[in-house]
Formats: structure tokens, sequence, C-alpha cells
């Protein structure tokens, strides 16, 4: 896997290029999320006495953290957005946090469907 080195001290190329090669590794490492399938979870995500404790998981392919909490039929991806200053002095959408929790909408997954990776063997059960 390709890789940055953040500990050079002088002249980083902090530039659009750089940061669209970081963005292309971090997009490498997710397909390999597809080899589980579309919806399973990765870790955590460990039902007690009607509750769901928070975890990773993988949502047609994309790994994101879960919130827990009452466990509820459906799943859903939250995509908040947060807005920052452009050097042109614009104010746009740059920050997408997104984590998938329970609750209805667009988009939403039975939590039924999904499985749990062992970490032992990597097999989804």
């Amino acid at each position: 896997m390709n890789k940055l080195d953040f500990n050079i001290k002088a002249g980083w190329p902090a530039s659009a290029e750089t940061w669209e090669y970081m963005q292309n590794m971090i997009l490498q490492a997710q397909n390999a999320a597809l080899l589980g399938g579309k919806n399973y979870i990765l870790s955590g995500c460990v039902e007690s006495a009607g509750n769901a404790t928070d975890g990773i998981i993988v949502i047609n392919g994309e790994v994101l953290p879960f919130v827990g909490g009452p466990v509820q039929t459906k799943v859903i991806i939250v995509d908040t957005t947060v807005k920052r200053a452009f050097f042109g002095g614009a104010n746009n959408n740059y920050y997408h946090n997104r984590v998938a929790t329970f609750g209805s909408g667009t988009g939403e997954v039975l939590w039924s469907g999904f499985k749990r990776s062992n970490p032992d063997n990597g097999v989804l059960a």
C-alpha cells in the first residue's frame, strides 16, 4: 500500500495533489471492505438488553463508525457537513462526517441483514 511520510519537517508539500494522493490511499483500503460483502459488522455493535454498542460496520462497501443505541429495525447513514472558509473567503461544505445509526429514511438497511465478522478467521456469521 502507498504511504505518505509526515515526518519530513521542511517543505512538506501540502498541495491538492498531496490530498488527492491521500484520499486515493484511503479508497484503496476501503475497497478491501467489499471482500466481506455489502453489509456486515466489523467490530462492536454488541446487543444486550435491547441496546447495541458503538462499533464499525460496512454498508454497501463503505466502512463507517456505528453509533449504538436502542435496537431498531433499520440502519441509516447520517452525513453531517461542516462549512469552512476557503482561501477565496467563500464558506463551503468541507468536512463530511458520516456515521451509521438506527433510524429510518433514505438508504435504510435492515439491521437483521448484517452479518458479524469473526476476528479469528474473518468468516462472516
